[in-house]
């Protein structure tokens, strides 16, 4: 009977032996996650970062003289006075725009 007292015990105690290693390397595994996700977050800024310095106006502007583009000039409106008040002008209302129609149909093939 002691003897089986014994080897209970020996048993329990193994077997949180068994417990405890299974717990650590468990906890080795969500160490190894855990740095490999920060890692992969640092990397994610880094590239936020890297994007936002690319797409800023200073960026864009040296890129944009490399490839040889220039600024636009001053931006110039034009006032077109109406025929009539909230109305649309139709090809009909513009003298010789029907022979100018037919015209550019003829041209590309195009019917009404």
């Amino acid at each position: 009977m002691v003897r089986l007292c014994a080897l209970g015990i020996v048993g329990a105690a193994l077997t949180g032996v068994v417990a405890h290693s299974l717990m650590a390397e468990s906890q080795l595994h969500v160490i190894a996650v855990a740095d490999e996700s920060a890692a992969e977050q640092r990397r994610y800024e880094e590239a936020r970062l890297e994007v936002a310095r690319l797409e800023s106006p200073a960026a864009v502007m040296r890129r944009a003289a490399v490839l040889g583009l220039v600024p636009a000039g001053g931006a110039r409106t034009v006032a077109v006075p109406a025929t009539r008040t909230n109305a649309t002008v139709g090809a009909g209302d513009v003298p010789g725009a029907t022979q100018a129609w037919q015209a550019i149909k003829a041209i590309i093939g195009a019917t009404r």
